[in-house]
């Protein structure tokens, strides 16, 4: 083996080694049989092994940058062969599961893009109003609608109470901004989340962006990332359920009741999500 340092970037299906001396650097992905998909651009589900070289890099950093490239073109990098399709091949954007189980099928419908039915306890839909698009990963046309605010389709961020009720039990600093100014606000919170970058209090923050907001997850994937939330106060996806049926029922006054049976299928679709 040549001279030098061995570097490894290990994911939960994937290993990358690096072999680095002066300006040259080998790359092997070795790819494990799994179900979905492999290391392969043609996700045949068959092992694979690609061999890059990587020569006449000045420096060990241009290296590294290749190969973490080259890895983020492989199916080990997402979530699933149709994502990686979807970001890289211009494919169509990977649909909703059907889901086999009743109670995937009764999950299927939180994350349905459809407008607020308060006839169903507004269940239809619930979650899709912040977890819509390609990724689940942002608000969609029926947001407005529900949260009553003049918040569009496509923003990233917004809160969900994980900051304002603490179930991490973490200590709340005092927070002024616009200090000395006619503007000057207090905000106590263990987290304020983007408004500490971006400067934007309560009064400015009609569609719940800044204050105590945090970049909105994507989904696909979500069984193997846990904990969860900014916090990690959720240590599974059953906590995330039990969180936003404390956070719906405090924001609508009891009106939005999410059931233990209305979690667990939350949580069961979930767990479809790749």
């Amino acid at each position: 083996m040549e001279k030098g340092f061995l570097m490894e970037f290990r994911t939960g299906r994937r290993r990358i080694a690096l072999v680095a001396a002066g300006v040259t650097a080998a790359l092997s992905l070795a790819a494990c049989a799994s179900t979905g998909g492999s290391d392969a651009a043609s996700g045949d589900g068959k092992a694979k092994t690609v061999n890059l070289s990587l020569v006449a890099y000045s420096t060990p950093q241009a290296a590294y940058e290749k190969i973490i490239a080259a890895f983020q073109k492989t199916n080990g990098f997402f979530t699933s062969p149709a994502v990686r399709r979807f970001a890289l091949e211009n494919a169509a954007a990977p649909e909703l599961p059907k889901g086999q189980t009743a109670s995937e099928k009764r999950g299927r419908r939180f994350f349905e893009d459809a407008p607020p039915d308060p006839t169903d306890g507004f269940r239809p839909g619930l979650c899709a109003h912040c977890h819509s698009g390609p990724l689940l990963n942002q608000t969609n046309q029926f947001a407005q609608f529900f949260i009553q605010l003049p918040i569009p389709a496509g923003q990233r961020f917004i809160s969900v109470g994980v900051s304002e009720i603490n179930e991490g039990l973490n200590p709340v600093r005092k927070f002024i901004f616009n200090k000395g100014t006619a503007d000057e606000s207090i905000l106590e919170s263990p987290d304020p989340g983007r408004a500490l970058i971006t400067g934007v209090t309560a009064a400015q923050d009609p569609t719940l962006e800044h204050v105590n907001a945090f970049k909105i997850s994507p989904l696909r994937g979500v069984r193997r990332t846990a904990p969860y939330f900014h916090d990690n106060s959720a240590k599974t996806l059953e906590d995330v359920a039990a969180h936003y049926a404390l956070f719906f029922n405090i924001v609508t006054g009891g009106v939005i009741n999410l059931s233990a049976h209305d979690q667990a299928d939350i949580v069961a679709y979930m767990k479809l999500l790749d």
